[in-house]
């Protein structure tokens, strides 16, 4: 069969494919960043991301690191009152294209 022979194929199906394309692990995906908490609660979600962005420009479009300092100065102002406090961290696993 041919494509003539076949339904008609949305115009910009190709364009969306090629989006969604990461050449670096040869499969179509998308991403989305999770941060769990120790806990195990799911602390963050950003995404859907294309498959096509590696995970340090995901990681700089979420904003995350721009959150922890954030949450990081209070902490630190806590110490200095004398109080115990929680440094937050930020641990990282490879995200993977399904």
């Amino acid at each position: 069969m041919t494509d003539d022979e076949l339904a008609d194929q949305w115009e910009e199906a190709d364009l969306i494919q090629e989006v969604v394309y990461s050449g670096y692990v040869k499969a179509h995906g998308i991403k989305v960043l999770t941060v769990l908490i120790p806990n195990g609660m799911t602390g963050y979600l950003y995404g859907p991301i294309s498959g096509h962005e590696n995970d340090i420009v995901v990681l700089n479009m979420s904003w995350l690191n721009h959150k922890l300092l954030l949450l990081q100065e209070d902490v630190s102002i806590a110490m200095a009152q004398g109080e115990v406090a929680v440094y937050f961290s930020l641990f990282s696993d490879n995200m993977s294209v399904a």
